[in-house]
């Protein structure tokens, strides 16, 4: 799954949840747009049944960052 570009959404916040409980046999990447960071990083990976993750993008600074809530 690929994040939006902060720049087109501005400031925003998602939640990413495993509403079905099929993490732990088919994993999900959540990967970054352009130069976007999630936290430091390009990507996060999901691997826990029910498991979520809320982000929130950051204007402030380049590159811009989604933050994980």
């Amino acid at each position: 799954m690929y994040l939006p570009s902060i720049s087109s959404v501005g400031l925003r916040q998602l939640v990413v949840a495993d509403t079905g409980g099929s993490l732990a046999t088919h994993p999900l990447t959540i990967t970054t747009t352009g130069t976007d960071l999630i936290a430091s990083d390009t990507s996060v990976l999901l691997t826990i049944n029910y498991s979520s993750v809320t982000v929130g993008s950051n204007l402030n600074g380049s590159p811009y960052v989604w933050m994980i809530l």
